[in-house]
């Protein structure tokens, strides 16, 4: 079985492991991770682009509603076409999470390209849940039409969000999922996995992509994870970035530091 943990973040965003440690710590356990941070593609291309564990090129999109995407792709082009085009116009100074898309518009420039949508932490805290938007049913509606998938496990949400999450995709009935660590720190990542029965060496980018939206795989949830240690690791680059208005790029590592500085746009 070949293990994928399907969210979570590098130091390119709110979590604390370089894309090294991150890559260093799959291949030393054995397992394989998609980088999913906030409204920020360059830590997923970069550890696609290394080929040294199985991944894609992935992102975690915010909404000015709240809501939260996970969109896994194919191809580098399709992804920085998409963050150009559905994310970088709406980035907020100080903000990592907070964006001005509307789920509508980012969802529906989301299925022009070939990618595979999960609703990231379906009940999960405030703005991010879709009890938060319980007022607004057409939004629910249109974003439960146009999402591949929802997020049934997520490590940092209680079992009792979790089990609500589980609950809803069942009832949806022909809805696929996903599960992952939504890790911040290097301990955690791993500790959700999408297990896809495959030998590793005819396991690669194009056959994950594949079982992914085909929803072959096994759920395996170790979850030892500390949320209390997650949440006081997002607050604190979180307010970090807001204090530094953004420009945060002294935590990043040595060797991460020149592909940090490369900006999409220039």
């Amino acid at each position: 079985m070949q293990q994928v943990d399907l969210h979570c973040h590098s130091n390119f965003s709110d979590g604390r492991g370089t894309i090294l440690a991150i890559e260093e710590k799959c291949l030393r356990e054995n397992i394989n991770t998609i980088i999913t941070d906030n409204n920020e593609i360059r830590g997923a291309i970069k550890l696609f682009e290394r080929t040294k564990i199985t991944t894609l090129p992935a992102i975690e999109a915010g909404t000015k509603e709240g809501l939260e995407f996970l969109i896994y792709f194919k191809r580098v082009s399709d992804i920085e076409s998409f963050y150009k085009r559905a994310i970088e116009p709406y980035r907020r100074k100080r903000f990592i999470v907070q964006i001005g898309v509307p789920s509508r518009k980012l969802l529906a420039i989301a299925k022009e390209y070939d990618c595979f949508i999960s609703l990231a932490h379906p009940f999960g805290f405030r703005k991010k849940s879709l009890i938060f938007h319980k007022s607004n049913p057409e939004l629910i509606a249109y974003v439960i039409q146009q999402v591949d998938a929802l997020e049934t496990f997520n490590g940092n949400l209680s079992d009792l969000d979790n089990v609500k999450a589980l609950s809803y995709n069942t009832a949806l009935k022909e809805m696929k999922e996903t599960v992952g660590s939504d890790g911040h720190d290097i301990k955690s990542i791993g500790q959700v996995t999408a297990d896809f029965d495959i030998g590793r060496a005819e396991f690669n980018a194009e056959i994950l992509f594949e079982r992914l939206s085909a929803g072959e795989f096994v759920k395996n949830t170790h979850n030892s994870i500390s949320k209390i240690k997650t949440a006081l690791i997002i607050a604190y680059y979180h307010s970090r970035y807001f204090i530094y208005d953004g420009k945060s790029i002294e935590r990043i590592s040595s060797e991460d530091k020149s592909e940090r500085m490369i900006s999409f746009t220039s």
